[in-house]
Parts: C-alpha cells; structure tokens; sequence
C-alpha cells in the first residue's frame, strides 16, 4: 500500500506562492542579463563591422541599439512592481519585430522607413509652429525655423506612400436662387482650399498600417506565422500596462500576482529581445545559430542559480 503523503499546512497569507513567483522573477531577469551580454557582446561587434555594407544598413544597426538599450534596462528591473516598465519594453521589442520582418522579407524597405522618418521630425516641428501661433507665450526655439528650411526639401517632389490623393475638382457652384445651396458650396469649397494647403498627413506607423495589419502581413513571411498570434494574445494587456488611463490591468489582482506578472513579461522580453536579434543579424546575413544557443544555455545557468538562491531566502513581505 502506497505511503500517503502528509498534507501541506494551508497558506493563508500566500507567502509560499509570493516566494516561488519572486524566485520565478528573479530567474528570468538573469536570463535577459545574458541575453543583454549576448547582444553587447559577439552580436554587436559582428554588426557594427558590417552596417556600412548593405544600403541602409546603419538603420538596421540603430534598431538593435535601442534593443540592446532596452535589454539593458531590463536586466536591471528586479522588483515585482518593474512589471508596468516591463511590459511597455515587451510592447516595444514586438514593434520592433514587425518592423524587422517586413524589412528583412522585402515586404517594407529602408527607404520607406527613412522617410517616414524625415516626415516625423517635420510634423513634430509643425506642431510647435502651430502651438507657438496659437499661443504667442509657448515658447519657441529659435533653430526651429532654420529647420524647417532644411528639413521640408528633403520631402518635396518625393512620392510619399501616405501623401494624400490629389483633390477632385470642384463640382460647378449650384443654379437657381437657392442662397442656402451655394453658401453650402462655398464653405465646402474653402474646406477643401484649406486641406489642400496643409502639410502632408503623417501616419503613426511608417507603413501606414496598423499594427496589426502589419503582423498580419509580417506573418507571411519565412520563418514568421505567430506575430498574430502574439498580438491578438497580449498586444491589449501590453497597452494596458504602458498608457496611463484606467487600471484595467491590474484591478482585482492579489499581493502573489504582481510577481506573476513581473516574470511572465520578463520571459516574453527574453524570447523577443533574442527574436530581434536574430532579425538584426538576418539582415546582415550573419545569423550564428551556435552563439544564440550559448547564450539560451548560459541564461538557463543564471536562472537556476537565482531561482534557488530566491527559494532559500524564504518568504518575504508582499510587494
């Protein structure tokens, strides 16, 4: 007859669950220091060799600087209550994915990001002009209209993916005595006059997509198919942890769930910052299957070295 086993004392303050998810949080933190010294190390030196030698390629390299700066920060993001830092990271290094994908399978191209860039830095210019116009006191940098100078050629004559169509022309101003009719074709008129002096429409995303078009159109590439998935799995929980209205994210939860939530988006970080750079690496044809695995091996050590050390330590206050 098989020996039962004692029963375990009930745990009515959680301290056991806090414990195992605090030893969960730390472990995976370690991982993203690995991978954060697998990116600053043998991964950076093979790109930064090789970003002068494809067009474009030192924008593919300043992509992987800021995910080599957000590992950076994440690696150090240790306490249950980093989660909210730690998801917005996650919700950037998919971006990040996206974007990279489209590159790298000829969906997108360089070209069209760096544009869009150009287009960015002139609409948040435009803003201040328009904000210093309305409101003589905001303050206004002097260098703002030497940029402009400099900057709005660089966009003229180029056939922009988000320009706007060119405007119908005007229907013939109604006849007959009905006075209303035209007052109404004239203020339709000045409106159309007025868009059509604006400066061009900047969209959010340099595709001029949504973000989930863009997974969409991603996950046909080679090698990709779960970037929807992710998205429609965690895009809204990854927003709700990032923007500031409501606490939709959080309401209800219990003293053991913010470690929970603290490992579960350190372990997505993990898995999307290695994605991006093996992205990175893709582009400059250099993918080093072997050193990813070492560093996948060398985060597993570090793991299991700060689980147990967590465990050891004992219950400790909630967070």
């Amino acid at each position: 007859m098989q020996e039962q086993q004692p029963a375990q004392p009930p745990d009515p303050t959680g301290a056991a669950e806090r414990t195992e998810n605090a030893a969960k949080a730390a472990g995976e933190t370690q991982r993203m220091a690995a991978v954060r010294d697998y990116m600053n190390g043998k991964a950076r030196v093979q790109m930064e060799r090789l970003a002068d030698t494809t067009p474009h390629g030192w924008m593919v390299l300043n992509y992987f600087g800021r995910a080599m700066g957000m590992a950076n920060s994440l690696s150090r993001l240790d306490h249950p209550l980093d989660y909210q830092l730690v998801m917005a990271g996650v919700r950037t290094l998919f971006e990040m994915a996206v974007d990279l994908t489209l590159i790298n399978s000829g969906k997108d191209t360089l070209e069209k990001l760096e544009l869009w860039e150009h287009s960015a830095l002139l609409e948040h210019a435009h803003a201040l002009k328009r904000r210093h116009e309305e409101k003589p006191s905001f303050p206004l940098a002097s260098e703002l209209t030497g940029f402009l100078a400099r900057a709005s050629p660089i966009l003229e004559g180029r056939e922009l993916h988000w320009r706007r169509p060119a405007p119908k022309q005007a229907p013939p101003a109604p006849s007959g005595p009905c006075e209303r009719c035209k007052r109404e074709h004239e203020a339709r008129g000045q409106r159309a006059a007025k868009r059509a002096a604006e400066p061009t429409e900047h969209p959010d995303r340099w595709t001029n997509r949504t973000l989930y078009q863009d997974a969409l159109e991603a996950d046909n590439a080679p090698g990709a198919g779960d970037l929807v998935d992710f998205y429609v799995t965690m895009n809204r929980m990854l927003c709700w942890g990032t923007h500031g209205s409501g606490a939709v994210g959080v309401r209800n939860i219990t003293t053991a769930g913010f470690p929970t939530m603290h490992w579960t988006a350190m372990a997505m970080a993990v898995d999307v910052a290695l994605r991006v750079t093996q992205l990175c690496l893709e582009h400059f044809k250099v993918a080093d299957v072997q050193a990813e695995d070492a560093a996948k091996a060398d985060g597993q050590r570090r793991y299991e070295h700060a689980y147990n050390a967590r465990i050891a330590k004992g219950p400790d206050r909630a967070p």
